[in-house]
């Protein structure tokens, strides 16, 4: 375990690694400031720069471009979501509403995440899919108001949550436009996606008849319970799955002998 240190701060969090082992995510300044942070190699750097303003970076693809969420120069307090590439920070403005927040990116550059639509208001948000400079509302279930989208493949398969017609949440995916609510698990009514690899595989949680959460896989078989493929009477619970790779490697977090505990799972 590598600690990875700060922005000259006290904290520091990763929310994104890319195969070639650079990380993306948020640290304290000496200031105090939050900024999204880029590490490649051992060197920690500050992408953001600006004195008194807010930043975090949620994903990086195969390039080190990270996306995020930023508050804007031009409005204290106004949050719109950001990619960073080789011209420095970008703010990629909102779906007409007055805040956005990037959650996903590929090797293309192409960004998901969500975005409030009318504008002075921040919610309900939409998904959305950003593709050079241009925005689309991935939109939601029917008699719903919101999405919100967590991942994007090379492929622009994505996934994400949307709210569902009865108040609940769904795991989602949308691919070529269409939007199909993922399979839950038996007798259970909430599930939410968070990641998906190249060959379509999504990761997520979902509970169970019983109240419980538990991390899943969706593949083209359908919907599996990840805790069945650990040994019994290993003291695990598996909660929830919150990546995949291409290798099929998947990590969560759960509950080992009653305290919480990451995992990674990897495929036999």
């Amino acid at each position: 375990m590598r600690d990875l240190g700060t922005l000259g701060g006290l904290y520091s969090q990763g929310e994104a690694i890319n195969a070639r082992g650079s990380v993306g995510g948020i640290a304290t300044t000496a200031a105090g400031d939050f900024h999204a942070f880029l590490m490649v190699g051992s060197a920690i750097r500050d992408v953001d720069g600006r004195a008194g303003r807010y930043s975090e970076a949620h994903a990086i693809n195969a390039s080190d471009m990270l996306a995020g969420v930023m508050e804007t120069t031009a409005d204290a307090g106004i949050y719109h979501a950001f990619i960073l590439d080789s011209s420095g920070m970008r703010d990629l403005g909102t779906l007409g509403g007055s805040y956005s927040e990037a959650r996903g990116i590929n090797s293309a550059g192409q960004v998901v995440g969500s975005s409030s639509r009318q504008p002075g208001t921040v919610n309900p948000q939409h998904a959305f899919l950003w593709i050079n400079g241009q925005f689309t509302d991935l939109g939601t279930l029917p008699d719903a108001s919101w999405s919100i989208a967590f991942g994007i493949n090379d492929n622009t398969q994505i996934v994400g949550t949307a709210e569902t017609a009865d108040g609940s949440f769904a795991a989602v995916t949308w691919n070529q436009g269409a939007l199909i609510r993922l399979p839950g698990l038996s007798g259970g009514f909430q599930s939410d996606a968070s990641s998906i690899n190249a060959l379509g595989q999504i990761v997520g949680s979902a509970v169970t008849a019983s109240l419980e959460r538990h991390a899943v896989l969706w593949d083209e078989n359908g919907i599996k319970d990840l805790n069945l493929f650990i040994p019994s009477g290993s003291g695990w619970l598996l909660t929830w799955a919150t990546a995949i790779n291409d290798n099929g490697r998947i990590v969560g977090y759960g509950m080992r002998n009653g305290q919480e505990r990451l995992f990674l799972l990897v495929p036999r």
